[in-house]
């Protein structure tokens, strides 16, 4: 109480009040600043094995939902049951099924049930009368929905927008095919998602707080695609839906199970758990930077912080990451200023790699936050093989060049910055526009 008192004494608005507690003094916060976020999931499984209770006492907090990802993904390999409260699975997300079932056509042209899924998203005018032909089609020639859907245009059937609609994406499905084992999966899926409009359909279909939880998503899924490539000699779609599919099907069965629970902080008011880790301690991520020059959503934050700090009823545990990734590009991060607020007297803090090290929190000065974060050669994710052949050097592709790029056509190098895996290209695409490339990726040829 008294740690979170801490952080909440620093909101302008709150009458000076603090809560508290009959209890006897507890334990101190464990502050733990791990390498990355997959070094953070790694500290909070080991952790959940030292305490060795059940596993319902345990909460997992997180600023986020894109941040489950890695987390779920953790506790599936090592057979963690858990359960997300007021949320889905990562996998299990509308935003994350539909793009998984793009590539999953792709893929396996005779997988009806994916086809199914987004032969109308997004929305391209193929009502529920030409979708049930379809279906009846499929049954009388006992073939996949795909075959029926070729079937049907071979033969001429049915004319306007639905007919034109499905001979588009016919062809942009046939397209993708080609372009699979020719591109990364993750460049594949740009395109799919340029190539339809996707972020577009999803932003007018959801409110700012909504669309912004699914962009996040995405870009998560990204991620999971570049992590994994990065640990594949030879990585391909097939390959990487095996990954998936592998991971979404752990943890399935026997729903009386007990399981560690996992959701955002703003789920997390009126619950309360013995141990709590709090992950995601991070400028930028938590407070988030999008409230940085507002004053009334920084207060915001700082009461979820406190909310979530209140939910520990034994341990708190408040993680924070030096590094992160979002959309390839691993940035460096600084602690939350919310671990700066808590007492010093009150935390016991270690370092990663550092073994009983008790790094020095010193006091704040109001430049420590001027910026987010920022870019830089930190290190990938963990990588059981060296990915081969080695990426190019940005010296390569000099600004001003032009280069071809098989997915998004002609462009011109506008700036490079980074070197080795941390190489990255900022081309203007003739058609496609503005586009900074992961050039490991990249597949650009000059000219």
């Amino acid at each position: 109480m008294a740690a979170a008192n801490g952080v909440i004494s620093r909101n302008r608005q709150r009458k000076g009040k603090d809560l508290w507690t009959r209890n006897q003094a507890g334990e101190l916060v464990s502050v733990y600043i791990a390498d990355d976020e997959y070094e953070e999931a790694r500290f909070i499984l080991d952790k959940i094995r030292e305490h060795d209770r059940d596993l319902a006492d345990y909460a997992i907090f997180y600023r986020t939902n894109a941040q489950s990802r890695i987390l779920e993904e953790a506790l599936s390999r090592q057979g963690v049951p858990y359960v997300i409260v007021g949320g889905f699975r990562f996998y299990d997300r509308a935003e994350i099924k539909d793009l998984l079932a793009y590539l999953r056509v792709i893929n396996n042209p005779r997988d009806s049930i994916s086809l199914l899924r987004i032969i109308n998203v997004p929305t391209r005018g193929v009502g529920k009368k030409t979708l049930e032909m379809l279906k009846d089609l499929a049954a009388e020639k006992a073939c996949s929905l795909g075959q029926a859907v070729e079937l049907w245009l071979d033969e001429g059937s049915g004319t306007g927008k639905a007919r034109q609609a499905l001979a588009d994406f016919v062809r942009q499905i046939h397209r993708w095919r080609q372009l699979q084992g020719q591109v990364s999966v993750g460049d594949l899926l740009q395109e799919i998602i340029a190539a339809t409009d996707y972020h577009n359909w999803l932003q007018r279909g959801s409110n700012r707080h909504l669309y912004d939880s699914k962009k996040e998503n995405i870009a998560e899924l990204f991620n999971s695609i570049i992590s994994w490539e990065r640990n594949e000699e030879q990585p391909s779609l097939a390959g990487y839906l095996e990954s998936v599919a592998l991971i979404s099907e752990v943890d399935r069965e026997a729903p009386e199970q007990s399981r560690v629970t996992l959701m955002t902080l703003h789920g997390a008011k009126g619950l309360e758990f013995p141990v709590v880790f709090m992950a995601g301690m991070e400028e930028g991520l938590f407070p988030n930077r999008k409230c940085y020059n507002r004053d009334a959503e920084m207060e915001e934050e700082r009461r979820l912080c406190y909310v979530g700090m209140t939910r520990a009823q034994e341990k708190l545990y408040m993680i924070a990451s030096r590094s992160r990734q979002f959309q390839g590009v691993r940035n460096e991060n600084k602690p939350s200023r919310f671990l700066l607020d808590i007492p010093r007297e009150l935390i016991d803090a270690q370092a990663s790699g550092a073994s009983g090290h008790r790094p020095a929190y010193r006091t704040r000065k109001p430049e420590q936050y001027s910026s987010p974060g920022r870019e830089g050669p930190a290190a990938s994710a963990p990588s059981r093989r060296s990915k081969s052949p080695q990426p190019s050097s940005t010296t390569e592709f000099a600004i001003g060049s032009k280069v071809q790029h098989p997915v998004f056509g002609p462009g011109v190098v506008a700036a490079a910055e980074g070197s080795g895996k941390d190489a990255k290209l900022v081309i203007i695409f003739r058609d496609r526009g503005r586009k900074k490339i992961a050039l490991q990726y990249a597949s650009l040829t000059k000219g």
